[in-house]
């Protein structure tokens, strides 16, 4: 099959511009606050238009026999120009992670609803909030942030239920970590992939995380002293470092522990002829591989390169 692309500013296609001169396209596909990219390397004749920085620009890619899958909006953030040879690489990333959202700030959070706050954040950077049907009914009881960015702060309360945040592109995400799911809940279907699909691959299977029990502090407001919470059973015990505000933060920092050491630790790096399908949160099923390496997976980062030499993708799997 022939890989083809498209690139469009707006409602305007530049494919017919960019196809002739194109050298390379990587398109980077991430889980996590780590923002996606878009590199388009050029041959440049020195008449090629620079594009703005801030210009939006929106990628599909596919097969002319099998037609074109969106893969995104992203932001032009860097134009690097280059002699010899005469080229122009135009950087892109699917959100905006250099300008006020990564600003120390200082705020004070008391009884919001969670999809309350994640939606105060997403309006003060123009986004639209998406969060995981599993958090809207949320109540966070008390938490400050302080000279922190809303990037980061985001990023912690995440890591206390066990979940991503992250913007791409108009979107400010809040969803369920390692669950195959999109923001509104819905499963991503499963991409099966059989031995025989695959290029080159390697893989490490360490073993799983030892303790069975968690342990986490926390300030009872009422007693003015320091209490504990403890999820899971068995030995060995984890104590977290950290003294939480309140019961609740420290029993979902606790149940996140406790998940995160219910999780293989494996991984799986795959190169295979290019699919657009594969995404970053999306379950992977592979069959025909090797013992130990077939089963379920799920994609971690995704990356796309298209040049003269064919299309290829690589991805990051995890279990």
């Amino acid at each position: 099959m022939q890989p083809t692309f498209s690139i469009f500013l707006g409602d305007k296609s530049l494919t017919p511009t960019i196809n002739p001169l194109l050298i390379s396209l990587e398109l980077t596909d991430e889980a996590g606050w780590k923002s996606d990219s878009l590199t388009l390397t050029l041959t440049d004749d020195g008449t090629l238009a620079i594009p703005k920085k801030g210009v939006k620009l929106s990628c599909a890619l596919g097969y002319i026999e099998t037609g074109l899958i969106p893969m995104g909006n992203y932001t032009v953030d860097e134009v690097l120009l280059s002699k010899p040879p005469m080229q122009m690489q135009i950087k892109a990333r699917g959100a905006d992670l250099k300008g006020p959202i990564r600003a120390p700030r200082s705020q004070s959070w008391h009884q919001v609803k969670l999809t309350d706050l994640v939606g105060t954040i997403a309006q003060r950077h123009g986004l639209n909030p998406k969060v995981a049907e599993k958090f809207t009914d949320l109540i966070i009881q008390h938490i400050d942030q302080t000279e922190e960015s809303d990037l980061h702060f985001l990023s912690r309360i995440a890591n206390q239920y066990d979940a991503i945040a992250k913007p791409a592109g108009e979107h400010l995400l809040f969803v369920e970590r390692n669950q195959g799911k999109t923001a509104s809940g819905k499963q991503l279907e499963a991409i099966h992939l059989s031995g025989k699909d695959i290029t080159s691959y390697r893989g490490s299977l360490p073993e799983r995380s030892g303790y069975q029990r968690v342990v986490a502090k926390y300030h009872n407001s009422s007693t003015g002293k320091t209490e504990s919470i403890t999820v899971g059973k068995g030995e060995p015990t984890r104590t977290l470092s950290l003294q939480y505000p309140t019961r609740e933060a420290a029993k979902a920092a606790a149940n996140a522990a406790i998940k995160g050491a219910e999780r293989s630790k494996a991984s799986l790096e795959i190169t295979l002829p290019g699919d657009p399908r594969l995404v970053a949160e999306r379950p992977v099923s592979i069959s025909g591989l090797r013992a130990g390496l077939d089963g379920k997976w799920l994609i971690q980062k995704a990356r796309h390169s298209m040049s003269n030499s064919g299309y290829t993708s690589s991805i990051s799997l995890s279990k």
